[in-house]
């Protein structure tokens, strides 16, 4: 069965099938979807196990993960996190491995970028597809972002006039993730009485010395000074973690489709949907940085996600602020 993002919350209602997989280009949606799915478990008493599928990554894992007992639960929700969009020889074997026979006691999540052309044709895809959800997050493209704005500001209740609604929208400047940080501040200012765009540009400019629109800014354009005063504050000033990790994490994945496009540098530049400022940071930063240091700050960024929910002994501030320096070119140890 396939779902959209946005009926995701309807199904949940349900139990869980024995397999979902959630991809796609759009990483707020990704995370989002993902989130979802994880705390329905958790509410269903599902205990977690997490399988990072980076390179290097041994296969015989998830049949152990099938075929495993649960210490504290009945239920288990695995969840296999994948790399890449496209799953090689291996892979392929071993996910329909799992499928061929999947334990009634567990749920496989599958995560991962947008999947490759062609991959949907795959016996392990039709199979997910037929059995149980594939949850597509598709870019929100510019020509689809008003819309798309006007159905988040509806269903979190907000009032906004017709001019409010256009100052909101120039201010997040296409990005979904900042739409929706500035949608949740709006609405603790809202009072029933619809915000104007003054309101708006008043609200929305009452926020910390610092943001992580800023700390994105400073760590492509290399200011490493700059990133590690922007971090203590937002740090100090008791910033969500995992918010945060999103938009940072967000950076890592265009620089890393920059860095993959077959086209070279310029190609992938101009194929990235971002606006117009943050795609002349993304190209300097892809321009700074070698092909191996992307991937060791898609690496870090799992770990960082590791580190916010408290399964590695590094401190997730901690983990955070190597991720961000090393964008930004400096050296840190690792985590």
């Amino acid at each position: 069965m396939k779902i959209s993002p946005e009926k995701l919350p309807e199904q949940l209602r349900g139990s869980l099938p024995a397999v979902v997989l959630v991809e796609g280009e759009e990483t707020l949606l990704r995370i989002e979807s993902t989130d979802r799915i994880r705390a329905a478990a958790t509410a269903a008493g599902y205990e977690r196990e997490v399988l990072d599928a980076g390179p290097g990554f041994d296969w015989g894992r998830l049949a152990q993960a099938r075929s495993g007992m649960s210490l504290f639960a009945t239920t288990t929700l695995v969840e296999l996190r994948l790399a890449k969009g496209k799953l090689d020889a291996r892979a392929e074997a071993a996910l329909n491995h799992y499928l061929d026979d999947p334990s009634p006691e567990k749920c496989l999540l599958v995560s991962a970028p947008k999947l490759d052309k062609g991959q949907n044709n795959k016996a392990w895809y039709k199979r997910i597809a037929s059995d149980g959800w594939v949850v597509s997050c598709p870019k929100i493209y510019a020509d689809k972002f008003g819309k798309w704005l006007a159905g988040e500001v509806r269903n979190q209740g907000l009032g906004l006039t017709r001019e409010g609604f256009d100052a909101l929208l120039l201010r997040v400047e296409g990005n979904p993730l900042a739409a929706r940080q500035e949608i949740q501040k709006l609405f603790l200012f809202f009072d029933g009485q619809p915000l104007s765009d003054a309101d708006v540009a008043r609200i929305t400019a009452e926020s910390a010395r610092y943001t992580v629109f800023d700390l994105s800014e400073a760590a492509l354009n290399g200011q490493v000074d700059k990133v590690s005063r922007i971090l203590a504050t937002l740090e100090s000033e008791g910033a969500d973690a995992f918010g945060v990790l999103r938009l940072i994490a967000r950076d890592v994945a265009l620089l890393a489709d920059i860095k993959s496009h077959p086209g070279g540098l310029r190609a992938g530049v101009a194929a990235i949907q971002t606006y117009p400022m943050q795609r002349d940071r993304l190209a300097g930063a892809a321009k700074r940085l070698s092909d191996n240091a992307v991937l060791a700050l898609s690496q870090q960024a799992l770990r960082v996600d590791r580190s916010i929910k408290g399964q590695n002994t590094t401190p997730a501030w901690l983990s955070l602020s190597q991720l961000a320096l090393k964008i930004a070119g400096a050296r840190t140890p690792a985590s």
